[in-house]
């Protein structure tokens, strides 16, 4: 047997070994620039450590898309009401407490501080009560105000003078669990309204000095109290409601309320409203949920006015005549001075009705008897509206549909037409208003952030409301009431993004197609033929907070005059209105907070009402701050 030797033998097989590699990783290459890689295993023995590494968070938070939301803008013209009826009852479970767990900061006070040009002073303060297992009470301050004056001063035709206006209020609540089966509650709030009648150019003023005993706008420092409206509302609310939602338990909503409001030129009215409902759910057979209830509403008014000529507003010629709503000329007389009552203006309502939760429909379904005894203080008239609402979800709750037929009989009190037109005149005639509607819904939710809205709706009413500057002034800046009927067809919807933690946005409008009821009816005043609408809300770390708002309405009909032929026709019009505000905030931290405001960002002289323009631009800044509180114990 023939030995090999040894070193001699492993260098060459080392070389051979070597020459092989390489070969074979440089042909694995079409491009000679690339380098070879070589496969290494190295396996290493030693103890294990295991170590958890750390990883980014997955920041989702839930969202609940509330349906009810809707972008608030300077006028709402929907009259069908929708309601969303719920008899679903999850199962009450017991609250966890854990022991040990140290009490949060809390925050009972509130105060939003600003101003603005037009010396326009804003305040907004808040005091509530912190952590209690039955009671809860606040207070609230609030004032907000202008004193600039609007137009040009050197063009007579365009210069509107002083545009003051005040709101101020303070109110008070205090809600008290009382057990575990009801929760008491109350509050009272008082407020003053202050809005001078500035709806008059110079020009217009100097032409019609024979009605105003004045020599110039100048000479109206001496006469503002007869140029305003104030209203001073004072209104407290007492009420009690049940709590248990288990089957077989009677439960019950009761509220009453004391109202008053006063003002200048001898205006007064008393008003006293009582709500109650009670409503008894049970079960049926197969788990269906069912419910009957009664609703019981019930307003009383006293109003009072002072009937003295010499203290109607500015610029009244009582004796000049004036064709009325049906073209006849009226001569009118001088009041006589006095008091004027009307007693006992009362309105009724009742609703009986149920709701059944079956096959995934919910159903409510009942009817409303109104007895209108307002309108007449002598005799009464007797009006029943339907009240159903059936609503149901498909394609696993991506889908709602809901058809309904509503309606409801409202009193037009004083205080609302104020709340409406602040230039109406005090005292002006009042009636209640009848109207019924019928309505398609539908929500469809893309994903938990996009949904869309489509609605339609079909009114008719009776005995609406409407303003029209008062002939009997001369200025043309004080408004009177005429009632009318009308049918209004309505179609529109909105798209929204939500996305709570970064911004939100929605796009919206609706299309309104106005009818008189009668041949040869006044025009319909203040009803616009469309208007669109637009809200974006971004949230940047919860440092910077913007939101802005857009909204579009149409031209629209304002005043009307008659022909030779005692034919209406629209004489008076106000232009399309386009309104943009926007607020930024920088939250400094959770005390301290600086914002500023822009509203009528686009600096257009948009009309609220015929002869009355908006300002230009307000911007408001200022600042927001809390008081915080650390209770040791609840």
């Amino acid at each position: 047997m023939k030995r090999h030797n040894t070193p001699r033998f492993a260098a060459l097989l080392f070389a051979t070994a070597l020459i092989a590699t390489t070969g074979s990783a440089h042909a694995q290459y079409d491009n000679d620039d690339i380098p070879p890689s070589y496969n290494e295993s190295v396996s290493v023995i030693g103890s294990y450590n295991p170590i958890l590494e750390s990883s980014f968070k997955i920041n989702v938070a839930p969202m609940i898309v509330d349906t009810n939301n809707t972008l608030q803008h300077a006028f709402v013209y929907d009259i069908a009401t929708r309601r969303i009826t719920s008899i679903f009852q999850p199962t009450r479970i017991k609250a966890a407490k854990i022991t040990g767990e140290p009490t949060t900061k809390l925050y009972n006070s509130y105060f939003r501080l600003g101003f603005g040009n037009y010396w326009t002073p804003l305040l907004d303060a808040y005091f509530n009560s912190t952590r209690s297992k039955t009671l809860n009470y606040g207070l609230r301050l609030n004032h907000l105000s202008s004193w600039g004056n609007i137009g040009d001063k050197e063009n007579p035709a365009l210069y509107y003078g002083p545009a003051h206006y005040s709101n101020s209020g303070i109110s008070a609540f205090c809600k008290y669990l009382l057990g575990s089966d009801a929760l008491l509650h109350t509050d009272i709030s008082f407020n003053n309204d202050y809005n001078l009648l500035y709806g008059f150019t110079d020009s217009l003023l100097a032409d019609r000095l024979y009605a105003t005993n004045l020599s110039s706008r100048d000479s109206l420092n001496n006469h503002k109290g007869l140029y305003r409206s104030m209203y001073n509302y004072l209104s407290w609310n007492l009420g009690a409601q049940s709590i248990k939602t288990n089957d077989k338990h009677l439960g019950y909503h009761a509220n009453f309320n004391l109202a008053n409001l006063w003002g200048n030129y001898g205006l007064g009215e008393f008003n006293i409203n009582l709500d109650g409902r009670i409503y008894y759910p049970f079960s049926l057979s197969g788990g269906k949920h069912a419910s009957v209830g009664l609703r019981f509403q019930w307003e009383t008014y006293s109003q009072h006015l002072r009937s003295d000529y010499a203290a109607m507003p500015l610029g009244w010629i009582p004796l000049l005549p004036y064709a009325d709503t049906l073209g006849t000329i009226v001569y009118p007389t001088l009041p006589t001075t006095g008091d004027t009552f009307a007693m006992g203006r009362n309105l009724f309502r009742i609703n009986p009705a149920f709701d059944l939760l079956i096959a995934g429909f919910n159903i409510h379904a009942g009817a409303k008897l109104a007895i209108d005894a307002f309108s007449d203080t002598v005799g009464s008239d007797m009006y029943v509206y339907p009240d159903v609402v059936i609503s149901r979800n498909f394609m696993d709750d991506a889908l709602n549909l809901s058809v309904g037929a509503t309606g409801n009989c409202d009193a037009n009190s004083w205080n609302a037409l104020r709340l409406v037109n602040p230039y109406v005149l005090q005292g002006s005639d009042t009636w209640a208003t009848s109207h019924y509607d019928f309505f398609l819904n539908s929500r469809m939710l893309f994903s938990k952030r996009l949904e869309l809205n489509i609605h339609a709706s079909y009114s008719h009413v009776q005995d609406a409301v409407t303003f029209r500057p008062n002939p009997l002034f001369a200025l043309d800046n004080l408004f009177t009431t005429a009632p009318q009927d009308y049918n209004q067809i309505k179609a529109g919807g909105d798209f929204r993004y939500v996305n709570d933690e970064i911004a939100s946005f929605a796009i919206g409008g609706n299309y309104y197609y106005n009818t008189t009821v009668e041949k040869g009816a006044m025009p319909l005043l203040y009803l616009p033929s469309y208007d669109l609408h637009a809200g974006l809300n971004i949230n940047v770390k919860d440092k910077v907070r913007f939101n802005a708002q857009a909204i579009m309405l149409s031209r629209m009909a304002a005043n009307y005059a008659l022909d030779s032929l005692g034919d209406a026709f629209v004489s008076d019009t106000i232009p399309m209105r386009i309104g943009v505000n926007a607020e930024i905030e920088y939250l400094h931290n959770r005390a301290l907070s600086f914002f500023l405001k822009f509203d009528n960002i686009l600096c257009q002289r948009y009309f609220y009402w015929q002869n009355y323009p908006s300002r230009r631009i307000t911007v408001i800044g200022g600042l927001t701050y809390t008081i915080p509180v650390k209770r040791e114990r609840d």
